[in-house]
């Protein structure tokens, strides 16, 4: 997982602006409790909206008592367990607290939603998307996920076809779960189709036990390694500590499993790079070939197409995993 810095507060202002009205116009249209209603003030939809990481969970467990009586933070998490189970596997207990809590539940969800604002709004998703400014996926650091937005050849303006691509936006802490938070920046992870929807899943996230983008630090915790699978091909191997947030974090992201993939590739032709060509030749690409003007940093880019340093890794794919192998193999700059 790469880091993500955060906006700047004329960035964090101007996301709130997009977001805010729409959110207070949903909320005064909603059947939400009094008690609800005057909680969710300006200030403090303003808190939830752009508040960090560390603090976005304090505004879900304090909604809930709100929304009706006797859901406090326990409650709800006996009502998720029992709406994950299916309906013949309810207890009436289960059963009882769906009925009762489900629909204040989605009608929260209906306030700030984030299918309706955000996913569906090209507007504001691709000026999110500039904002972030990410050009790969902030888990795997694997694909491209650059925004491209054109303007129409006959108006000469931005349209929501000429919006192409961007990110996606994967809640990192679920909106399903935790739906006060379903348009918060900081839960808002640039990232790609497969680590969003393909491999995350369900996986529940926590700042114990989890990495998150926006606290992580630039210098990764981990490392890409290989071993001999065989005379002719390689294994990818990641080193980190085992039971830690950086392992738990790979694990749910199947980092391991989808690199490995890459063995037959991005790794073969790195080995080879290194095994077929003498140190006199790398010393050579790296200080004779090119002008005197090209710092050693942009030959490395030239030559390997990723990113030395680790704070531009998500400008490039693959930046870490061949700093990490190169470095390996003897190869610095």
């Amino acid at each position: 997982m790469l880091h993500l810095p955060l906006l700047s507060p004329a960035d964090e202002k101007a996301y709130h602006d997009m977001l805010a009205p729409r959110i207070k116009q949903a909320l005064a249209a909603s059947t939400l409790s009094s008690a609800a209603k005057a909680f969710l003030d300006a200030a403090r939809i303003k808190k939830i909206l752009c508040d960090q990481p560390k603090d976005l969970l304090r505004h879900h467990n304090a909604i809930l008592p709100r929304l009706a009586a006797g859901l406090t933070p326990a409650v709800y998490k006996a009502y998720l367990i029992g709406r994950a189970k299916k309906e013949a596997d309810r207890s009436v207990a289960e059963i009882t607290a769906i009925l009762t809590y489900k629909p204040v539940i989605d009608e929260l969800k209906s306030v700030f939603n984030y299918d309706e604002f955000i996913m569906r709004h090209k507007i504001t998703s691709y000026k999110l998307a500039t904002m972030l400014d990410r050009n790969t996926c902030t888990y795997c650091n694997r694909i491209y996920t650059t925004t491209v937005i054109h303007k129409d050849p006959v108006t000469h303006r931005v349209n929501n076809r000429t919006r192409i691509t961007r990110p996606n936006y994967d809640h990192w802490y679920s909106h399903g779960k935790y739906p006060v938070l379903g348009t918060s920046l900081y839960n808002l992870i640039p990232s790609c189709t497969v680590c969003n929807s393909s491999v995350k899943g369900a996986v529940e996230f926590s700042l114990q036990k989890h990495l998150h983008p926006y606290t992580n630090k630039i210098k990764q915790e981990f490392s890409f390694n290989y071993k001999a699978k065989n005379v002719h091909d390689n294994n990818v191997l990641i080193e980190v500590v085992a039971g830690s947030r950086s392992a738990n974090t790979l694990a749910a992201f199947k980092i391991a499993e989808v690199y490995d993939e890459h063995s037959s590739y991005e790794l073969k032709d790195l080995l080879e790079l290194r095994y077929k060509y003498s140190e006199d030749y790398l010393d050579t690409l790296f200080n004779k070939t090119f002008d005197l003007k090209v710092g050693k940093k942009e030959v490395y880019r030239m030559i390997f197409g990723a990113e030395y340093e680790d704070v531009d890794h998500h400008k490039r794919p693959f930046s870490k995993f061949k700093k990490d192998i190169l470095e390996k193999l003897g190869v610095k700059i």
